[in-house]
């Protein structure tokens, strides 16, 4: 997966000077005097290859250890308690084990320059946190290709999506994926409603009034309800995009309590324990008894979830153990095909969903 790639090869695979290529990686093609058209091809060509003028050297001389360990994160990241939790564990896993760690917290539109800056300082093997949905992700990766073959071991911590293409894409790049396994999560929620008696369900990624459609990386969880014969109701506001978590809260409470009223709704699944804990405490004051009137299970174990005036039923993550596979994968040398690794999600009985 890893190749040296230096000026002197790259203007052999042009058939042009090593001087030439040296002024345009440089910022010196106009004092070379170098035509606008060479110029291009040879900047088209190292985006190609994924080249980027190393700072190894540097750091050598400076002292710092070359064995480097890159972490790149992206996406909305701090709104998640177990990516965070997890950052935390490989920051010192990773400085214990391989002594430097190199940390990168980037917006998923600037993510190139975050991996340049990595592959300049010699990073050879890379951790990349996100939460990307699929499409956006996909759509990144196929530019980070040609950096990512820069290193040797490259493993994706929180992979979770269920699109064939997409996954099919990071393996035979010889990149491994590591997540939790979101289906036997959602089936589970399932037959804990229908066990309890539940017909009719609310999530908070299906559009209000439409029932049908939701935001990007919803269709596994509709799919699943649909086919134990679940009754589907929104709560996605459309404008969801423009509120902040507040005012979304406030319109998710809003929304099941007129599917309660209206259609008699009376259980929910709200992907997310920060805002799952925020509606159950707007219900609350509104006078929606939970569970007696609406039974509600989160996801993601946030922290104070469980110390709220109802506790959160809700999944929890196996960080620890993801941590752990991830660092094994990482000392493993890359054999050019990845593979994908899906660890359980613990299901946490409280209050919230028992009536």
């Amino acid at each position: 997966m890893s190749e040296a790639i230096t000026m002197q090869q790259i203007a052999k695979e042009l058939k042009i000077s090593r001087n030439a290529v040296s002024a345009v990686v440089n910022g010196r093609a106009r004092k070379l005097g170098l035509a606008q058209a060479t110029e291009d091809k040879i900047k088209n060509h190292l985006e190609k290859r994924g080249y980027v003028q190393s700072k190894s050297a540097l750091q050598v001389k400076n002292g710092a250890v070359q064995d480097t360990v890159g972490i790149l994160f992206c996406g909305e990241f701090l709104h998640f308690s177990h990516l965070v939790k997890a950052l935390s564990y490989f920051s010192k896993a990773i400085g214990d084990k391989f002594g430097m760690v190199e940390i990168t917290g980037i917006t998923p539109e600037k993510i190139k320059d975050g991996l340049r800056e990595q592959v300049a300082k010699g990073v050879k093997r890379l951790i990349w946190i996100h939460d990307n949905v699929p499409a956006d992700e996909i759509l990144n990766a196929e530019k980070l290709f040609p950096l990512l073959s820069r290193m040797e071991q490259v493993v994706i911590y929180n992979y979770c999506y269920s699109k064939d293409d997409v996954e099919k894409e990071y393996l035979n790049n010889g990149i491994q994926l590591v997540g939790f396994d979101r289906p036997s999560t959602y089936q589970q929620i399932t037959e804990t409603f229908k066990n309890a008696g539940h017909k009719k369900v609310a999530l908070d990624e299906i559009i209000f009034d439409d029932n049908t459609h939701g935001l990007k990386g919803t269709n596994t969880i509709y799919k699943i309800f649909k086919k134990q014969d679940f009754e589907i109701y929104g709560l996605c506001p459309s404008d969801v995009y423009k509120l902040t978590d507040a005012e979304l809260a406030i319109k998710l409470a809003d929304n099941l309590i007129l599917e309660h009223k209206r259609n008699q709704v009376d259980c929910a699944f709200i992907r997310n324990d920060i805002m799952g804990t925020a509606v159950i405490n707007i219900l609350l004051k509104k006078g929606i008894r939970i569970p007696e009137d609406i039974s509600i299970i989160g996801f993601g174990d946030f922290p104070l979830s469980e110390f709220q005036q109802v506790p959160l039923t809700t999944f929890k993550h196996p960080v620890k153990e993801m941590c752990e596979k991830t660092i094994e994968l990482l000392e493993q040398k890359s054999s050019g095909i990845g593979e994908r690794y899906s660890l359980k999600n613990k299901f946490i009985e409280r209050q919230s969903h028992k009536k």
